[in-house]
């Protein structure tokens, strides 16, 4: 938010130029202040200047396409009866001259990308012959944000291994859910393990509650997962191979990938006798081939990063997963999940697994809500006549109440769950045979042999096709599967402990969300059947901070709704380092879709900036409270109080806004802050309320005020000094 003085405390990698521009951005408010102040503390002047003179980044971007997206988008095409809008969705896609800033402008490249990743849907059984969504649809889909270890989750289930595991929850409840947890840490919220070979490390994992280094996969699993990779490998190989048929016949494969440079074969009898007894390579390079790789590849990553020069292919958006100690999987993975489940110490995680403090919660929060998912997704699959969708599972804790109380009920209307559930008792209806053929008709029809295998079969045989193959279907298909449900839902209520609820978003006029909610609700298929529907009466879509589309995180999300979005957009930023490049990007994304694309350059600052470097006195600037202020905790009996842990409190609150010479507000730095949340919790012997905390906030806050207006503290000398540092340097 805007304010007067922001203020650099001591050095860390974080802090870079795009951070360091973002946080004096704030400096100076526009309409108040003339001057906005930047202070450095503590930080080398090289340092310092070094920052401040630093270039921004450029804007990359993501490679907007996902096998997951491509599913949620059939799902939605199929579920709104090829709505304007879904189609529109669909094409805004496909019409992208350049897959993302700095990549290949051929149209056709995602074009091929897109028909392998519904080739690959097809092949594990999520889509029909026409693009209806099948079977386990809607939990692929509910569980995008864990890509790519979704499809091997997918593998397990549809292969029945957990069929075959959750089969004894009832007789060994404890020993089923310990090698589910296991498994489930292999696929999600996976942690790399550093090295464990020391000794110092070897003994304190010994002494250790935690194993640190997860244990092996059951075989079982291990083997249906190397299965899946292998399948997904002879897809895109086959898509590789049918891009180069079509696009890349005749044309030789002798340019360098980083200079460019041609590199010219000699003509010679010798040479020609040498390149006759080497076989030739198709689909990997010719660089590559010359250590004696031939077109057979190992794994993905083996086949992205040595196919042939003009195939763009982007192993992010290739559905697998590496298998430790199979594929591309080359160091062991952190046991962090599993080592919770057995005892529930999160300062092991920290002290032996080696998980950074702040990050404990935040893993562990983000690994129940993959359970919340799946335990709504099987919930909502064994009851087909639900009306939950992409809108409802924004709120994973509110779904099951929703799913309860409809249990049973009669649904009128049309249904609006956009992942339909194909069972021989409620058969999946086919969508329209004209509107698959104008897609068809956009992809390359020459397939090779075998990747398509049922091409043949007329379209009304997917009435007559069981939903699952294998150990998931059978007489007791249901049963076994309210089994796995009964193990997740066990697995779930260990984990979940706090419940977040939301409001209904869409009758509010102006919509305040993040990224991730925008995108589960423009693809919600209730959210767009009708012309009176949410998505359809969007006027304007604000992107704030755009520039985290060259995050590697979540920056594709950013992509793919500037791609998506239905409406006229507005992108704001003040640290982009390629403005024009971007903004051509995207003026082409919006005239596909028929927008005008204006663009607004600001150079110049509303306010100026005036940079201070601060050394301080050390040996009274850091003095915090004293043992003799001690803060009352609430809630404590009286002689059992302890004293503050604040014994370092950095008196930067000479920069906090004044008003008449009253402190309007105390501002903490974030271990301050960290301590505040958690230092009650470990006093109180009760359950911690929000009540106590904010009581203690303002406690805290009034021994604060009295110290920093005492005139034996160090506030009034800190301020001062500050005031009369030197002008180091001025925003042009």
């Amino acid at each position: 938010m805007p304010c007067k003085s922001v203020v650099f405390f001591g050095d860390s990698v974080f802090l870079t130029a795009l951070n360091y521009n973002q946080a004096a951005g704030r400096a100076g408010r526009r309409g108040f202040d003339s001057l906005g102040n930047v202070v450095f503390v503590g930080m080398n002047p090289e340092r310092v200047f070094e920052i401040m003179s630093s270039r921004l980044p450029e804007l990359h971007g993501q490679f907007p396409l996902s096998t997951t997206l491509v599913l949620r988008l059939l799902g939605l095409l199929h579920s709104t009866d090829n709505s304007e809008y879904a189609v529109r969705a669909i094409r805004s896609i496909q019409s992208q001259t350049r897959l993302y800033l700095g990549g290949p402008s051929n149209q056709m490249t995602i074009k091929h990308h897109l028909r392998f990743s519904i080739e690959y849907l097809r092949r594990q059984h999520l889509l029909s012959q026409c693009g209806a969504p099948l079977n386990f649809a809607g939990l692929v889909g509910h569980l995008y944000f864990t890509e790519n270890a979704v499809f091997a989750f997918h593998s397990l289930l549809q292969g029945g291994y957990f069929h075959e595991l959750c089969g004894g929850i009832h007789r060994k409840p404890q020993e089923v859910l310990l090698q589910l947890i296991l498994v489930l840490a292999h696929l999600f919220c996976r942690v790399p393990l550093r090295s464990v070979s020391d000794e110092a490390t070897k003994n304190r994992i010994h002494r250790s509650p935690s194993v640190v280094v997860l244990p092996p996969l059951p075989e079982r699993a291990q083997t249906i997962l190397c299965e899946h990779n292998n399948e997904t490998l002879d897809t895109f190989r086959n898509y590789v191979s049918s891009f180069i048929d079509q696009h890349l016949k005749g044309q030789q494969d002798n340019q360098l990938p980083f200079t460019k440079h041609k590199v010219q074969g000699n003509n010679g009898r010798d040479a020609l006798i040498i390149i006759d007894t080497l076989p030739p390579t198709k689909l990997r390079s010719s660089f590559a081939a010359l250590s004696g790789f031939n077109d057979e590849f190992q794994s993905i990553h083996d086949l992205c990063t040595t196919v042939r020069d003009g195939v763009f292919l982007e192993e992010s958006a290739v559905p697998y997963i590496p298998i430790h100690p199979n594929g591309d999987a080359r160091l062991r993975w952190n046991a962090y999940i599993y080592d919770f489940f057995k005892h529930g110490d999160m300062e092991a995680l920290v002290r032996d697994n080696g998980i950074k403090g702040g990050d404990v919660w935040f893993l562990l929060k983000d690994f129940s809500l993959v359970l919340a998912t799946i335990v709504t997704s099987l919930t909502n699959f064994l009851q087909p006549g639900s009306s939950i969708d992409d809108a409802a599972m924004m709120d994973v804790q509110d779904v099951g109440d929703v799913i309860e109380g409809k249990a049973g009920d009669e649904q009128e209307g049309p249904v609006l769950d956009g992942f339909p559930h194909e069972t021989p008792e409620n058969p999946v209806l086919l969508s329209q045979r004209t509107k698959k053929a104008v897609l068809t008709d956009s992809w390359d029809d020459d397939m090779s042999t075998g990747s398509s295998q049922d091409e043949d079969t007329p379209a009304v045989e997917a009435l007559d096709t069981p939903p699952l193959e294998g150990p998931a279907n059978g007489d007791n298909g249901e049963e076994s599967l309210m089994l796995v449900l009964t193990a997740f839902r066990q697995l779930q209520q260990q984990f979940d402990e706090v419940d977040y609820r939301i409001n209904n978003p869409t009758g509010c006029q102006v919509l305040i969300t993040v990224p991730h909610i925008l995108q589960i609700m423009l693809l919600a298929p209730s959210n767009s059947k009708t012309a009176s529907s949410w998505a359809l009466r969007v006027k304007r879509i604000i992107f704030d901070e755009v520039h985290c589309i060259g995050q590697s995180d979540d920056g594709v999300i950013w992509e793919q709704l500037l791609l998506l979005a239905p409406c006229p957009i507005i992108a704001l930023s003040a640290t982009v380092g390629n403005p024009m490049e971007f903004n051509d990007w995207l003026r082409g994304s919006e005239e596909a879709k028929g927008h005008d694309l204006e663009m607004i350059l600001h150079p110049y600052r509303y306010s100026d900036l005036r940079k201070f470097i601060y050394h301080p006195n050390m040996s009274w600037v850091f003095s915090g409270l004293g043992p003799a202020e001690g803060l009352p905790i609430p809630g404590l009996d009286e002689g059992q109080q302890e004293l503050s842990p604040f014994t370092n409190i950095h008196p930067v609150a000479s920069l906090i806004n004044r008003n008449r010479g009253t402190i309007d507000d105390i501002s903490f730095e974030p271990r301050d802050c960290f301590i505040l949340w958690q230092y009650p919790r470990n006093a109180l012997h009760d359950i911690v309320t929000k009540h106590d905390i904010v009581k203690w906030e303002a406690a805290l806050k009034q021994v604060l005020l009295r110290w920093m207006q005492d005139p034996s503290s160090p506030f009034s000398s800190v301020r001062n000094d500050l005031q009369s540092s030197i002008v180091t340097g001025q925003a042009p």
